[in-house]
């Protein structure tokens, strides 16, 4: 069995796929730990090459064996048409990641890239290829940069990320914001770099440069954000096994979030936007994020932090219908103005549905005790709650039919007569039944002193 050298990352090269025969994931344990997928090799057919269970973390990686350039393609039995040559994919790794660049690993006959992080973590290069058993050493995948500035380059092009930061490349102005694939990459938007007090080039004027600033802070933000989260989680302290569980997850929202605003862009039709407009549509995006951010940081219950997504949603229809990103400054402010009172109204209109889908379970506050069902709570009695205010700058519509957000035939302790809701609304509480039969009780009192 081969090894790994001490100090790298082992649970990405020695984690073991079952290699069971599958035509779908679903075949493959349905603990998600396995996927359906086909190695193949330089010089078979897809057609040709057995599907089998692969470790999920494989997907996409590269590599050699005995001098032959592989692939792995997790497909659960939709497989990608037309297959690209495992030789090609392979190339265009090294040309990106290695110094050495095309024909860096001419002579190396096993080894392994993996995907993880869009091939950016490094690979693996097996020291023996003669013995049965041999010593896999990784390689961290370098700063490749062949340009730091846009004076570094050409005129008429810039220095952009290609596809990130660690590796930047001079390109075509023309290109800087567009997608771009390059198998088997991740498909990126190259940004020019924003040289202090130096324009791009002398045909690129100040909105192309205003646009490559914005996407390249929203960037910086991302990785920010990644930062903290790691040094709030422990990140640094946590066992191999530990990083993989978050990085994972990590990297599934991140994903989650790519694909929302792709959706975005397209309702906006980003791609045929000026690039002042795109410039603008960036910087909104960013300060939206990091106001969520801020938000969740500070109240992750909360309805603004829950519904974020629901937010922008609507926020985002409203400017595009408006023609919000070809508005000039003034104008978006007294749009911006006008749809504060819309936001109060969308919260509550979030809050109330929340509410109305959240019934607190039997025996909490808050649980119903509607059609005689009674309070199971220890010391709760029935009645009516009522918020206590406003929750941040907006009033509670009528939720169920009651007026002002008021809650009927809930329960609630009778001493406290108060409770707080999982999204923070504070509610005071009225006992029904109970104020009744005080009221009989005080009457008999009354009569019985006459």
């Amino acid at each position: 069995m081969d090894t790994v050298a001490a100090g790298t990352e082992q649970y990405q090269l020695t984690t073991c796929s079952s290699h069971t025969a599958c035509t779908a994931d679903i075949q493959c344990g349905g603990t998600g730990n396995e996927v359906c997928g086909t190695i193949l090799f330089e010089g078979t057919t897809f057609a040709d090459s057995a599907s089998q269970c692969v470790y999920k973390d494989t997907c996409r990686t590269l590599g050699k064996l005995n001098g032959s350039a592989f692939q792995v393609i997790c497909h659960n039995d939709n497989p990608p048409d037309p297959v690209p040559a495992p030789a090609d994919l392979l190339e265009n790794v090294e040309i990106l990641i290695t110094t050495g660049g095309m024909g860096a690993w001419a002579g190396v006959q096993n080894m392994k890239v993996p995907s993880i992080d869009n091939y950016q973590t490094g690979w693996w290069i097996r020291d023996d290829n003669t013995s049965a058993v041999g010593i896999y050493t990784e390689t961290d995948k370098p700063v490749h940069n062949l340009c730091e500035t846009n004076n570094d380059c050409d005129l008429d092009m810039c220095c952009a990320n290609w596809p990130d930061n660690n590796n930047k490349r001079c390109i075509d102005v023309a290109q800087a914001g567009t997608e771009t694939t390059i198998q088997p990459f991740l498909p990126f938007t190259p940004t020019c770099a924003v040289d202090a007090g130096a324009p791009i080039s002398a045909s690129v004027d100040l909105a192309a440069e205003a646009q490559a600033k914005a996407a390249q802070a929203f960037t910086d933000f991302n990785a920010l954000v990644e930062a903290t989260l790691k040094e709030n989680v422990g990140h640094a302290d946590m066992t191999d096994e530990e990083k993989l569980e978050w990085d994972e997850a990590h990297a599934a929202k991140m994903v989650e979030e790519e694909a929302a605003i792709a959706d975005d862009k397209l309702k906006a039709n980003y791609s045929s936007m000026s690039s002042a407009a795109k410039a603008v549509w960036d910087a909104e995006l960013l300060e939206w994020k990091k106001a969520v951010f801020e938000t969740c940081e500070q109240d992750l219950k909360g309805i603004e932090c829950k519904k974020n997504r629901d937010l922008r949603v609507a926020e985002e229809a409203a400017r595009v219908a408006a023609g919000y990103y070809d508005m000039v400054p003034n104008e978006r402010d007294i749009f911006d103005a006008a749809q504060k009172e819309e936001k109060k109204k969308l919260k509550a209109t979030l809050t109330a549905a929340w509410v109305k889908d959240n019934t607190p379970a039997a025996g909490q506050a808050g649980s119903s005790c509607a059609s005689a069902n009674p309070c199971a709570g220890e010391n709760h009695c029935c009645g009516t709650a009522t918020p206590k205010g406003a929750s941040g700058s907006f009033s509670f519509p009528n939720v169920s039919g009651n007026v002002d957000g008021k809650l009927e035939n809930v329960c609630a302790d009778k001493t406290v007569l108060a409770f707080t809701n999982e999204i923070g609304i504070e509610y005071s509480h009225v006992c029904g039944a109970s104020k009744l039969i005080a009221t009989a009780g005080a009457l008999l009192a009354t009569v019985f002193l006459m």
